[in-house]
């Protein structure tokens, strides 16, 4: 089954994903459609997406936004967009279809994940508060692995260039979870300008 589809140029975009922990859905968010509205509450808006993004369950409290459905206003509880989709790539719907393109020219897929996508052995306490953060953190992991296999199938099948950079796996990490330290930032920066440049050194 062949679907037209028309690719998004989102080069110049920003698209901040969220869980919809009510539905339990992804809800992806353009910021700057947001910010370039006129409704008037768009600047707290746009801050509780910002919170609701990074708001991991059990360790933030989640966001709380304020949405209306005909006459009924009412509140939808978003917490972090990795409970359900860490990678925005391609989405869900189409990824075990075949997309036909009116451009001749294949598009090009890169990918840059902040962290590892490889398993890391931890001694962790028993704290439930430990556990809870571990526990999310290797689940955050395991949807990751997962939806990147999916895509990379997805770019193989239509014939799309697939490149992805993670940190390494010998990596050392100061954290068991998540990680705030700024020797660790520099590598993520590292990877992402090394990703943006081709095998001559110049920017793709």
């Amino acid at each position: 089954m062949k679907t037209c589809w028309t690719w998004l140029q989102i080069s110049r975009r920003l698209f901040i994903v969220t869980t919809n922990i009510d539905a339990q859905r992804t809800a992806v968010w353009n910021m700057g459609a947001i910010a370039a509205s006129d409704y008037s509450g768009r600047l707290q808006l746009f801050r509780n997406i910002l919170v609701a993004s990074a708001s991991a369950p059990g360790l933030f409290a989640p966001a709380y936004i304020q949405v209306q459905a005909g006459n009924a206003r009412f509140q939808e509880m978003h917490v972090d967009g990795a409970v359900t989709s860490n990678v925005l790539a391609v989405p869900e719907s189409v990824l075990r279809q075949k997309v036909a393109l009116t451009d001749t020219a294949k598009p090009k897929l890169y990918i840059i994940v902040n962290g590892k996508i490889t398993p890391d052995f931890a001694v962790i306490g028993d704290g439930t508060l430990s556990i809870v953060a571990r526990s999310f953190y290797s689940t955050v992991k395991a949807n990751t692995r997962n939806t990147l296999i999916a895509t990379y199938d997805f770019a193989r099948r239509n014939g799309w260039q697939f490149r992805l950079a993670a940190i390494q796996p010998d990596y050392a990490m100061t954290s068991t979870t998540f990680n705030f330290d700024t020797d660790y930032a520099g590598c993520s920066i590292s990877v992402s300008r090394w990703a943006a440049r081709d095998s001559n050194g110049n920017r793709r």
